[in-house]
């Protein structure tokens, strides 16, 4: 399998995407604010709500825009 199709299936499977929102939102820290310089607005809200894949190298930058640790989110 792909590379691309493992990653959509496990972030599907975990529904990471929800997490990290409920997460960024309970900090007080904007879509924007996060998603600067980083991914776009859109790819970000679009992966908070299931609409979208992230590749994982964003997803680590996007929690460290958060504070907070890969291994704190699992």
């Amino acid at each position: 399998m792909q590379k691309s199709i493992l990653l959509y299936i496990f972030y599907q499977s975990y529904n990471f995407g929800s997490k990290f929102k409920e997460l960024r939102r309970s900090r007080g820290i904007s879509i924007e604010k996060v998603a600067k310089d980083i991914t776009s607005k859109s790819h970000l809200s679009n992966w908070e709500n299931r609409k979208a894949t992230l590749d994982i190298t964003v997803f680590v930058k996007l929690l460290s825009r958060i504070n907070i640790q890969p291994a704190e989110f699992f």
